[in-house]
């Protein structure tokens, strides 16, 4: 559905699927583990929320690290998958 330019708000981007929306915060890290914890305080968590709960959608948290994606609800563990890396070439980028 949409996508915050650069996001610094509590909410990265919306979707929907069927009749369901989600609210998502988006968090990534190069570490190897993904720790739900560590990656997402307890303020940003409400802000989360509220801001989900004023757009009637279900507030979602995406753990990235590496090629991986974990999807929190709470601190409950709704989903997972593997993301595949973009391989182009950029004329200029060398």
């Amino acid at each position: 559905m949409g996508r915050a330019q650069g996001s610094r708000g509590p909410v990265d981007l919306v979707a929907k699927k069927g009749k369901r929306k989600f609210a998502v915060q988006v968090k990534s890290t190069r570490k190897d583990g993904i720790d739900y914890c560590a990656q997402i305080n307890q303020q940003q968590a409400i802000s989360l929320v509220r801001s989900a709960s004023a757009r009637r959608s279900s507030a979602i948290v995406a753990l990235v690290s590496r090629n991986t994606v974990i999807f929190f609800s709470g601190r409950q563990i709704i989903g997972e998958g593997r993301l595949k890396p973009l391989r182009r070439d950029y004329q200029g980028s060398y």
